[in-house]
Order: structure tokens, then sequence, then C-alpha cells
């Protein structure tokens, strides 16, 4: 989707002690103490004998760390003593080694610099558990690209550049920044801009008026109006390999390189979304879906291989004009990309055109790190683990945190002017936008905003609205955190930080199937959406400069991941059809990841080496059978086209109503629910085995509507 960008983040896991970034993807290079020592391994952590604190029952108040025990007091001190010991031999045998950090809480270690000395000296220091190298961490692309074997496949094709070599990819978005250096490597073709109205344009003179008559924009002028999320799927989609980044953010440490899952492509800018549009200007940054089909008839007939459109729209009946026109493109020769939407997590979420039956539709899975805000109330109070989103952010200050005063607790209505200077407020999730509440809460005087979600729900990265240009910086948090929070206290706000999550599970906000009046098997298969970096637009105006990449979050961020794929698979199998790379993509992927229902992630997790690897293609690639309603026998077969006619159904998993056998090229899926079958969403997957061509999974699904 194009404007939502929404975040699921896991809780945090707070203990006493520094904060390190990453830890939890650390690698050791080397446990051997006589191993060579370079300039990249000149930091060591040495891990001395006996437990930290926080394994020491004695340090905890209800099973929890409690840095204000006695009997952390008594460990702290033990640990001291020990350290001040070890400090004392490395003075003797590595004297130009030096002590930089200590640990006493999740470690008792101490790391150190060498400075030329030997490791294997300090490894024989009394009282050294262990030695290891200090492991670099890189926060960039490759975390989420590697989730998908795209760093495998890489190898297969010489390198990354490769991937995709002079595969055409149609970028259906807000516009691509062409000159971002994620793009240095290529030209950015300009497809074109599509808008409707634009002499009717609310508060927006016509662009002739601004620029003359007959000016036709293009990418690197100001009247362009590329965006940062064009911006970011393109480069996700074919930034160049081995970029490097030199900003100086929390996630995008200087040195830091990314590549995109298929740099070899050629990228064409489609702009659905400029910002003089009159969908973009009068209906809160939209695109009419008559602009979006011109682009796509536009991409077709510019010879695009792939389409890619991280945007989408509620289903408009049966025959959906938008989805209709994506399967034509499919029809056409076109791999159609679209993201499933981030309405979930209930069913029936599915948006257009990922709705439309020949389109790949990505849902969105997490990524293995994020971005964390932390809320920590004084007085050794309690740490509340925050969502950051569009707003901008808190600093590090203590803030006072006061319930919001309002008439009502979603702030959707204002409060008096300077009720609440310099306070930062808490206001209940729901009803109006979330840039209005935080508008509110400014017009209140506040410092900042802390908005809380529903109850059982994950919190979420918020998204501005268009309008709301000049806000305070708000964050969310849980609704059981907002609560407790609500009674009031002094708090530290901390900046973003990089913390780790848990990889390959499906995020909350990845919208669901089955497809609204079709009852259709979407999505089609699920890609990383969670904390993704990429280029965003660099400001490059008025004496403006500097290259921006951010963490975006949304199945935006994962359809880029398939579309990146789908053109590398292309690249590699230049004779593939749509129908080709949608089955090798669908029956390959990784069921186990996120491991859900067909529902939630259709074949699962894509990997881009089982794909190339795969020998034989499915048509169409799961088994739809729509509804059963009223007293109606469920009963239903759906034939699948296979290109071989060595395979065999291993199983049928899902229901005792689905059974599936293959008669020579054909797969029958069959689902027997007669009239035992009650009300409900039904689903699995038929195992397919091909001998020496390799095992498949195709998804089935079925709904019975009593």
């Amino acid at each position: 989707m194009s404007r939502r960008l929404t975040t699921v983040l896991a809780a945090l896991v707070l203990a006493a002690g520094a904060f390190v970034p990453g830890a939890a993807s650390a690698q050791t290079t080397s446990d051997d103490p006589t191993a060579t020592t370079t300039a990249s391994d000149d930091y060591v952590v040495i891990t001395l004998n006996g437990q930290p604190a926080a394994a020491d029952d004695a340090t905890k108040t209800n099973g929890r760390f409690d840095p204000t025990s006695q009997g952390y007091a008594k460990a702290l001190s033990r640990m001291q003593r020990q350290h001040e010991r070890f400090a004392a031999q490395l003075a003797k045998v590595a004297p130009s080694a030096e002590i930089v950090d200590q640990y006493y809480v999740t470690a008792n270690a101490v790391a150190i610099k060498l400075n030329g000395a030997s490791r294997s000296n300090v490894a024989k220091i009394s009282g050294v558990q262990r030695t290891q190298t200090s492991n670099l961490y890189s926060l960039d692309m490759d975390q989420s690209v590697g989730l998908i074997g795209a760093d495998q496949f890489w190898g297969s094709v010489s390198g990354a550049a490769n991937a995709g070599k002079g595969v055409k990819v149609g970028v259906i978005d807000s516009g691509i920044d062409p000159t971002h250096p994620f793009f240095a490597c290529k030209t950015i073709h300009f497809g074109g801009i599509y808008y409707s109205g634009v002499g009717v344009m609310p508060k927006v003179p016509a662009l002739p008026a601004m620029v003359g008559p007959g000016y036709v924009p293009s990418p690197g002028d100001p009247f362009y109006f590329s965006s940062s999320h064009g911006t970011h799927v393109a480069g996700t989609i074919g930034g160049c390999a081995g970029t490097t980044i030199r900003d100086t953010e929390p996630w995008a440490t200087a040195g830091t390189t990314l590549s995109g899952v298929a740099p070899g492509t050629e990228l064409y800018d489609y702009n659905v979304f400029p910002m003089f549009g009159a969908g973009y200007v009068a209906f809160g940054g939209s695109a009419f879906s008559h602009d979006i089909a011109h682009a796509i008839e536009d991409a077709v007939k510019d010879g695009m291989d792939v389409i890619n459109m991280s945007l989408g729209g509620t289903p408009q009946g049966p025959h959906d004009f938008l989805a209709e026109v994506s399967n034509e493109a499919v029809q056409a020769g076109v791999v159609v990309v679209a993201s499933a939407g981030n309405e979930g997590p209930g069913s029936y979420t599915v948006g257009s055109p990922g709705s439309a039956s020949e389109v790949i539709a990505v849902g969105a899975s997490t990524n293995n790190r994020g971005m964390g805000v932390q809320i920590k109330v004084a007085d050794n109070g309690p740490t509340y683990a925050a969502v950051p989103g569009d707003f901008p952010n808190f600093d590090g200050s203590t803030y006072h945190i006061v319930d919001w005063s309002g008439t009502d607790n979603e702030a959707c209505s204002a409060a008096g002017a300077g009720d609440h200077t310099g306070q930062v407020v808490v206001i209940a999730r729901g009803t109006c936008s979330f840039s209005q509440k935080v508008a509110n809460a400014k017009a209140a005087g506040a410092a900042g905003a802390i908005i809380y979600t529903y109850a059982g729900q994950d919190p979420i990265g918020m998204a501005t609205s268009p309008g709301y240009d000049d806000q305070i910086p708000a964050v969310m948090v849980s609704y059981d955190a907002g609560k407790a929070l609500e009674a009031g206290a002094d708090a530290v706000i901390t900046p973003p930080q990089i913390v780790p999550e848990t990889p390959n599970l499906l995020a909350d906000f990845s919208s669901r199937g089955p497809v609204p009046f079709t009852y259709a098997v979407k999505p089609d298969v699920v890609a990383p959406g969670v904390n993704i970096l990429s280029s965003t637009v660099q400001f490059n105006y008025l004496g403006i400069t500097g290259t921006s990449w951010e963490l975006y979050n949304g199945t935006s961020m994962a359809s880029p991941h398939v579309t990146g794929a789908a053109a590398a698979l292309l690249g590699a199998h230049p004779t593939w059809t749509p129908q080709d790379v949608k089955s090798a993509l669908v029956t390959t992927a990784d069921a186990s990841k996120p491991g859900g229902s067909v529902w939630e992630q259709g074949g699962g997790l894509i990997s881009l080496p089982a794909a190339d690897a795969a020998a034989v293609t499915f048509s169409p690639a799961n088994a739809s059978f729509g509804v059963f309603t009223g007293n109606a026998p469920a009963n239903g077969s759906v034939d699948i086209a296979l290109s071989s006619s060595a395979c065999s159904v291993v199983d049928t998993t899902g229901s005792a109503y689905a059974d599936a056998s293959i008669d020579g090229s054909t797969l029958t899926v069959d689902f027997t629910g007669a009239r035992a079958a009650a009300t409900g969403l039904y689903d699995g997957y038929v195992q397919v085995d091909c001998g020496a061509d390799g095992s498949y999974h195709l998804p089935w699904g079925a709904v019975v509507n009593r």
C-alpha cells in the first residue's frame, strides 16, 4: 500500500546495563585465542569466569532483575574485584591494550582494544573463560534480501550486479529521485506523470500556469515532485550493488552498504501520485484508479517485463476495474506484483489490485531488526517499549507525562490552548487520524504525544496525513502501557534505537484473505515488509542537500522484494512467462515461514534460490474454490495444469474434506464438504513430488457460509 507505513515491533527485551544495537544478530568470527589479529578484529570481548548478575536469583525481585537489590550489590562488588584483577594482569601481559567497556548484568566480561597486543597472551590471563572478536554489525538491505535468499542467488549469476540484468521494471508509484546515489549505476527512465483535472485543484494553480504552457516535468527538476515512497520501493527492487551509506542516522551507520534485490534491472518511473495531482491534493494523497490504469497500459506498451504497484484500495466488487486491468497486463506478458494491503489482522482485507487473480499479491513478514523507543519512568520505574512512526523523534530528555485533558480521550477534539504546555500527553487510538490527534496536542501546548493502541493489538508505526506539516514528536505504545502512563509520570523518552526482532513472522498489519466478493486465495506469498532500509528522496533544491535513507514498513515494502525476485528470475530464465514466474515463487516458497494459514501467507515466504531451481510450473498457482452458500453441498473441483507428467501427490493438508490426484499433466484438487462442512474458512496445501524435478506445494482454499 502506498500511504500506510505501518509497523509491528516485537517486544523489547529490556535489562539493566548498556544497550547494544543489533546484539541478537551477532556472529562470532572465532573463539581461537591464537587467531591472527587484524585491524578489523582489534576489539576483543573477554568473558570471565563466573555468572553475570542477571543469572543470579538473588538479584531478582518477583522474578525480574532488580538493580536496587542487595543481591545485585554483592554480585557487582564480586565482579568489580574480578575485573580489577584482570586489569592488573592485562597491564603486565599486554601493556598496549586498553579496556574500553565492562559488563556486569547481562555478561561478566570486558571489552578491550588490543592496539597490537597478542590476543593469545590475553587469553592466558587467569580467570579468562574465552575471547571473542567484537564482530562488525551492519544494518542494511541485506538484512531483508538475505531472508529471501537473494544473496545466495547472486552467486549463481556471478554477482549482484547481474541479477535481473536488462529486465525492465515499471515502478507505478509516487516517483523516483534519479539523483539518489542508490541509482548511480543506472538511468531512471521517465515513464510519465499521471493525474486528472489539474485545472480544478483546490488551492493549487494549474501546472502550466506555474511554469508555462507545454511544460512536461521530468525526473530531477523541482516540479516533478517525486516522493520518498516511490524512491524507497525502487531502491529495494534494483538499487545498485554495494552502495555505501554516508549518513549518520541510527539505522544507517557511515560505511554501511546496501544492494537492491536485483541491481541489474532497468527502472522505469510511472508517477501516479504527483503532489500537484487532483487526487493527491483533494483526496489525502490518493491517486485515481483510471490514472493508475493509464500507467499500467503505458507500462505494457513501453515493454515492461515486471510492474510493481505498492498501492491499494478497497475492491470494487467482483469486476474491479483496476484488478481487471492488472489481469490483462499479465495476459499481455507482464509480471504484475502488488502489495496485499495494510488492513490486517482481520480476514477479507486484501486490497485492489492485489485482489486480481493473475497478480502476485504480497503480504508482509518481519525483518530481523527494527527501531524502537524506550520510555523510562523516573526513580527506577518501569520501562515501556514504544514504536516510532512518521512523526518527529523525541530527543532523550525527561518529560512530564499526563493524561489528555480534552473532552474525548482520543484527542479528536481540541483542548484549551496552553492546557498541556511542555507536557507529553497520553491519547487513545481511534476515530480521527493520527495527525489530527497530534495537531490538537500541539495546539494545547504539548511537547509530544504517546498514543496507545487497542487492547490485544500490537502498536504500529503511525503515518502522517497531508496538510499537517509542523507536528510534535509522537510514538505508539501498547494498550496496557498507555493505561499505566495515563496515571502520570516523569520519564526519559529516547530517540529511536536499533533493536533485535524475530524474523519471518507475519506482520500484524498484513492484510489477509479471502478476497472480498471473489473469495479467492490471497495473498499469494509474503516477503519482508517491516523495518526495510532503502533510499528516500534526497533534497537538493534551494541549497538544501543531503542523501536520505529510511526504514519503512508496510506491504508496500514487501512487494518490491517480490518484484526484484521476479526480475531476477526473468534475467536467469528469459523464456519464463508471468505464470511461470508466479508458479515458481508460490509453489517453492517456505510455508513454515511465517507458518500461518494460506489466507495469511499464501505459499509462504519466497525463496529466490528455490524459485530459480523450479523445473515444474502450475497454472493456476493455487486452487481457489470460492464460496459455498446456503445448505447446498460444499463440493467442488479445480484443475491445475502441470508442465510435467512425472509428478505424484504426496499429501493434501489442512482438512479431511480436501483431496487431490494427478492424471497425466493435470492436478485435480477436490473439496468434498457436502453438507457436513460448517461455516468457516478452509485451507491447506497439496504436496507434490516430481522426482528429479523437485517437490512443490500448492495452496488451496475454500469458504463455506451456511
